[in-house]
């Protein structure tokens, strides 16, 4: 409550005025992680990111150049090459390595941490 006994912050939406519709998409991993990058440097979460693309406002970006590491860029294409040769496989039934799992995921960790601009 402010010094006049007002409540701070955005007044409650009127009955369907809210957001409450969802509306999923799929994207590939590289996809995502670069909606993601672009999100951050927009200063804005995922889903807000998204929203205001969708319903076609601008979207500024944050006037701090974003680097690129090219060299884990190069990296993560291999590995992705990789992964599609895996899917491949087991699309024809074959079975995957017993460390696929494990691989997969330190591959999405590494992805996570170039999205949100941590070195790998």
């Amino acid at each position: 409550m402010s010094d006049l006994g007002e409540p701070i912050g955005r007044p409650k939406a009127a009955p369907g005025e809210g957001r409450v519709a969802v509306v999923g998409i799929r994207l590939t991993t590289f996809e995502r992680a670069g909606e993601e990058a672009k999100a951050a440097q927009s200063g804005l979460s995922l889903s807000d990111y998204c929203r205001r693309a969708i319903l076609g406002h601008r979207v500024t970006a944050s006037t701090e150049p974003q680097q690129v590491n090219t060299e884990a860029l190069v990296e993560l294409n291999r590995v992705g090459v990789n992964l599609n040769q895996i899917a491949r496989v087991a699309n024809r039934g074959e079975p995957l390595p017993r460390s696929f799992p494990e691989t997969l995921s330190a591959v999405l960790a590494a992805i996570e941490r170039l999205a949100l601009g941590h070195d790998p």
